[in-house]
Protein backbone atom coordinates (compact mmCIF):
# COMPACT_ATOMS: atom_id res chain seq x y z
CA UNK A 1 0.00 0.00 0.00
CA UNK A 2 1.53 3.42 -1.02
CA UNK A 3 0.78 6.54 0.71
CA UNK A 4 -2.02 7.87 -1.60
CA UNK A 5 -4.32 4.67 -0.66
CA UNK A 6 -3.25 5.71 2.79
CA UNK A 7 -4.48 9.18 2.82
CA UNK A 8 -8.10 7.98 1.45
CA UNK A 9 -8.52 5.46 4.24
CA UNK A 10 -6.99 8.30 6.37
CA UNK A 11 -10.03 10.60 4.87
CA UNK A 12 -12.38 7.96 5.21
CA UNK A 13 -11.91 7.45 8.89
CA UNK A 14 -12.04 11.41 9.61
CA UNK A 15 -15.56 11.60 7.71
CA UNK A 16 -16.75 8.58 10.40
CA UNK A 17 -15.17 10.69 13.22
CA UNK A 18 -17.27 13.44 12.09
CA UNK A 19 -20.10 11.71 11.52
CA UNK A 20 -20.52 10.87 15.25
CA UNK A 21 -19.18 13.95 16.83
CA UNK A 22 -22.50 15.38 14.20
CA UNK A 23 -24.21 12.85 16.31
CA UNK A 24 -23.38 13.55 19.77
CA UNK A 25 -23.52 17.55 19.55
CA UNK A 26 -27.13 17.07 18.64
CA UNK A 27 -27.71 14.18 21.65
CA UNK A 28 -30.58 15.18 23.54
CA UNK A 29 -32.37 13.74 26.88
CA UNK A 30 -34.10 11.08 25.02
CA UNK A 31 -31.99 9.65 23.03
CA UNK A 32 -31.99 6.39 22.03
CA UNK A 33 -29.38 3.82 23.98
CA UNK A 34 -29.52 1.28 21.03
CA UNK A 35 -28.27 4.52 18.87
CA UNK A 36 -25.25 4.98 21.38
CA UNK A 37 -24.47 1.37 21.73
CA UNK A 38 -24.00 1.77 17.57
CA UNK A 39 -21.76 4.36 18.17
CA UNK A 40 -19.54 3.39 21.35
CA UNK A 41 -19.11 0.30 18.71
CA UNK A 42 -18.16 2.60 15.95
CA UNK A 43 -15.70 4.47 18.07
CA UNK A 44 -14.10 1.45 18.87
CA UNK A 45 -13.88 -0.29 15.26
CA UNK A 46 -12.23 3.90 14.54
CA UNK A 47 -9.85 2.81 17.27
CA UNK A 48 -8.78 -0.21 15.89
CA UNK A 49 -8.23 0.83 12.29
CA UNK A 50 -6.17 4.07 13.57
CA UNK A 51 -3.48 1.35 15.11
CA UNK A 52 -4.06 -0.67 11.81
CA UNK A 53 -3.00 2.38 9.55
CA UNK A 54 0.14 3.34 12.41
CA UNK A 55 1.53 -0.23 11.67
CA UNK A 56 0.52 0.28 7.11
CA UNK A 57 2.67 4.13 7.66
CA UNK A 58 5.80 2.37 9.37
CA UNK A 59 5.61 -0.44 6.71
CA UNK A 60 6.04 2.01 3.95
CA UNK A 61 9.52 2.45 2.15
CA UNK A 62 8.43 4.84 -0.15
CA UNK A 63 7.36 7.78 2.18
CA UNK A 64 9.00 10.52 2.85
CA UNK A 65 9.96 11.65 5.97
CA UNK A 66 6.77 14.80 5.94
CA UNK A 67 4.45 13.04 4.79
CA UNK A 68 5.00 10.62 7.23
CA UNK A 69 5.05 12.93 10.01
CA UNK A 70 1.86 14.43 8.78
CA UNK A 71 0.23 11.81 8.24
CA UNK A 72 1.32 10.05 12.13
CA UNK A 73 -0.10 13.83 13.41
CA UNK A 74 -3.28 13.64 11.52
CA UNK A 75 -3.91 9.83 13.46
CA UNK A 76 -2.73 11.45 16.44
CA UNK A 77 -5.40 14.40 16.26
CA UNK A 78 -8.48 11.57 15.33
CA UNK A 79 -7.65 9.22 18.31
CA UNK A 80 -7.52 12.26 20.73
CA UNK A 81 -11.27 13.22 19.26
CA UNK A 82 -12.38 9.34 19.48
CA UNK A 83 -11.46 9.29 23.20
CA UNK A 84 -13.03 12.26 23.58
CA UNK A 85 -16.07 11.11 21.53
CA UNK A 86 -15.92 7.64 23.40
CA UNK A 87 -16.28 9.17 27.11
CA UNK A 88 -19.10 11.89 25.91
CA UNK A 89 -20.59 8.87 24.54
CA UNK A 90 -20.09 6.45 27.28
CA UNK A 91 -21.00 8.99 29.81
CA UNK A 92 -24.46 9.80 28.25
CA UNK A 93 -25.15 6.05 28.19
CA UNK A 94 -24.42 5.67 32.13
CA UNK A 95 -27.23 8.53 32.16
CA UNK A 96 -29.97 6.27 30.37
CA UNK A 97 -29.55 3.89 32.84
CA UNK A 98 -29.19 6.06 35.87
CA UNK A 99 -32.10 7.81 35.03
CA UNK A 100 -34.35 4.67 34.27
CA UNK A 101 -32.96 2.95 37.83
CA UNK A 102 -34.20 6.07 39.82
CA UNK A 103 -37.69 5.53 38.86
CA UNK A 104 -37.55 2.10 40.73
CA UNK A 105 -38.43 2.97 45.15
CA UNK A 106 -37.10 0.49 46.77
CA UNK A 107 -39.14 -1.39 50.09
CA UNK A 108 -38.23 0.14 53.29
CA UNK A 109 -36.65 -3.41 54.48
CA UNK A 110 -34.09 -3.39 51.38
CA UNK A 111 -33.15 -0.21 51.70
CA UNK A 112 -30.56 -1.39 54.92
CA UNK A 113 -28.49 -3.01 52.06
CA UNK A 114 -27.65 0.45 50.35
CA UNK A 115 -26.95 2.41 53.45
CA UNK A 116 -23.69 4.73 53.01
CA UNK A 117 -21.76 7.41 55.29
CA UNK A 118 -22.12 10.93 54.89
CA UNK A 119 -21.06 14.14 57.00
CA UNK A 120 -21.80 17.70 56.48
CA UNK A 121 -18.26 18.86 58.17
CA UNK A 122 -14.72 19.05 56.61
CA UNK A 123 -12.99 18.50 59.59
CA UNK A 124 -9.11 19.22 59.30
CA UNK A 125 -6.50 16.57 60.18
CA UNK A 126 -6.75 14.85 64.02
CA UNK A 127 -10.18 16.62 64.41
CA UNK A 128 -13.07 13.60 65.28
CA UNK A 129 -15.68 13.19 62.21
CA UNK A 130 -18.82 12.97 62.72
CA UNK A 131 -20.36 10.43 60.52
CA UNK A 132 -23.90 9.75 59.71
CA UNK A 133 -26.19 6.76 57.83
CA UNK A 134 -28.23 7.24 54.79
CA UNK A 135 -30.02 4.51 52.80
CA UNK A 136 -30.68 5.14 49.40
CA UNK A 137 -34.90 5.51 48.39
CA UNK A 138 -34.55 4.17 44.81
CA UNK A 139 -32.36 1.59 42.77
CA UNK A 140 -29.04 3.01 42.12
CA UNK A 141 -26.55 2.39 39.00
CA UNK A 142 -23.84 0.35 39.44
CA UNK A 143 -25.54 -2.31 41.85
CA UNK A 144 -25.35 -6.05 39.69
CA UNK A 145 -28.93 -6.29 41.14
CA UNK A 146 -30.21 -3.11 39.11
CA UNK A 147 -31.00 -4.59 35.66
CA UNK A 148 -32.93 -7.28 37.14
CA UNK A 149 -35.12 -5.09 39.13
CA UNK A 150 -35.71 -2.83 36.41
CA UNK A 151 -36.49 -5.95 34.27
CA UNK A 152 -38.61 -7.35 37.43
CA UNK A 153 -40.67 -3.69 37.94
CA UNK A 154 -41.87 -4.09 34.41
CA UNK A 155 -42.86 -7.54 34.38
CA UNK A 156 -44.55 -6.95 37.67
CA UNK A 157 -46.51 -4.24 36.27
CA UNK A 158 -47.41 -5.50 32.93
CA UNK A 159 -48.67 -8.73 34.25
CA UNK A 160 -51.89 -7.27 35.36
CA UNK A 161 -52.85 -6.28 32.15
CA UNK A 162 -52.74 -10.00 30.93
CA UNK A 163 -56.54 -11.24 30.82
CA UNK A 164 -57.47 -7.68 28.90
CA UNK A 165 -53.95 -6.88 26.58
CA UNK A 166 -52.56 -10.45 26.35
CA UNK A 167 -51.06 -10.11 23.31
CA UNK A 168 -49.68 -6.81 24.19
CA UNK A 169 -47.66 -7.72 27.28
CA UNK A 170 -46.48 -10.74 25.55
CA UNK A 171 -45.13 -8.43 23.50
CA UNK A 172 -43.67 -5.99 25.60
CA UNK A 173 -42.52 -9.20 27.85
CA UNK A 174 -40.74 -10.87 24.95
CA UNK A 175 -39.09 -7.68 22.89
CA UNK A 176 -38.37 -5.04 25.66
CA UNK A 177 -34.58 -4.38 25.95
CA UNK A 178 -33.34 -2.23 28.62
CA UNK A 179 -35.80 1.01 27.49
CA UNK A 180 -36.07 0.05 23.58
CA UNK A 181 -38.99 -2.01 22.66
CA UNK A 182 -38.73 -3.52 19.02
CA UNK A 183 -41.77 -5.39 17.83
CA UNK A 184 -44.06 -5.43 14.64
CA UNK A 185 -47.82 -6.92 13.47
CA UNK A 186 -49.18 -8.46 10.71
CA UNK A 187 -51.23 -5.21 9.97
CA UNK A 188 -51.53 -1.46 10.06
CA UNK A 189 -54.88 -2.09 12.70
CA UNK A 190 -53.40 -4.44 14.66
CA UNK A 191 -49.93 -2.34 15.22
CA UNK A 192 -52.04 0.68 16.20
CA UNK A 193 -54.01 -1.16 18.71
CA UNK A 194 -50.64 -2.55 20.28
CA UNK A 195 -49.35 0.45 20.46
CA UNK A 196 -52.23 2.56 22.01
CA UNK A 197 -52.25 -0.15 24.54
CA UNK A 198 -48.63 -0.47 25.20
CA UNK A 199 -48.59 3.28 25.84
CA UNK A 200 -51.42 3.10 28.06
CA UNK A 201 -49.84 0.10 30.35
CA UNK A 202 -46.58 1.74 30.36
CA UNK A 203 -48.14 5.22 31.22
CA UNK A 204 -49.40 3.50 33.99
CA UNK A 205 -46.58 2.70 35.70
CA UNK A 206 -45.20 6.16 35.15
CA UNK A 207 -42.94 5.37 31.94
CA UNK A 208 -43.80 7.37 28.94
CA UNK A 209 -42.94 5.77 25.78
CA UNK A 210 -41.18 7.96 23.28
CA UNK A 211 -39.98 8.13 20.41
CA UNK A 212 -42.02 5.57 17.95
CA UNK A 213 -40.93 4.71 14.77
CA UNK A 214 -42.43 2.45 11.82
CA UNK A 215 -41.83 1.36 8.66
CA UNK A 216 -45.53 2.49 7.95
CA UNK A 217 -45.89 6.03 7.27
CA UNK A 218 -49.59 5.92 7.71
CA UNK A 219 -49.51 4.44 10.82
CA UNK A 220 -46.51 6.97 11.79
CA UNK A 221 -49.39 10.17 10.39
CA UNK A 222 -51.84 7.97 12.89
CA UNK A 223 -49.73 8.44 15.90
CA UNK A 224 -48.35 11.79 15.52
CA UNK A 225 -52.47 12.75 15.07
CA UNK A 226 -52.62 11.04 18.69
CA UNK A 227 -50.18 12.32 20.17
CA UNK A 228 -47.39 9.93 19.82
CA UNK A 229 -44.12 11.09 20.27
CA UNK A 230 -42.64 9.75 17.35
CA UNK A 231 -39.45 9.87 16.09
CA UNK A 232 -38.33 11.50 12.42
CA UNK A 233 -37.80 8.98 9.75
CA UNK A 234 -34.50 8.48 8.24
CA UNK A 235 -32.58 6.62 5.53
CA UNK A 236 -32.34 3.44 8.50
CA UNK A 237 -35.96 3.04 7.96
CA UNK A 238 -36.92 1.15 4.29
CA UNK A 239 -40.45 1.40 3.35
CA UNK A 240 -42.07 -0.74 1.44
CA UNK A 241 -40.16 -3.60 1.90
CA UNK A 242 -41.85 -5.62 3.75
CA UNK A 243 -45.68 -7.03 4.43
CA UNK A 244 -45.74 -6.70 7.94
CA UNK A 245 -45.47 -3.23 9.76
CA UNK A 246 -43.06 -2.69 12.45
CA UNK A 247 -42.82 0.03 14.79
CA UNK A 248 -40.75 0.63 17.70
CA UNK A 249 -39.51 3.42 19.99
CA UNK A 250 -36.37 4.39 21.81
CA UNK A 251 -37.33 5.22 25.04
CA UNK A 252 -39.68 4.25 27.77
CA UNK A 253 -39.02 6.12 30.98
Amino acid sequence: MDILKLNKAKTSLKGSITRISTFMDNVFEHVDITELEVKLKKIDQLQRKIEELKELLFGLETANPTEEAEFEEDLYKCETRLDDLEAKSSLQYHRIFVRLFLQICLADKHKDFVRFLWTDSNPRIGEKLTLQVYRFNRVIFGVNSSPFLLAATIKYHIEKYNEIHPITVQHLDSFMYVDDWITGQDTREEALFMSRHAKNIMKEAGMEMRKWISNDTVLMAQWAAEGFDTHPMDASIRLGTNKSVRHGLANSR
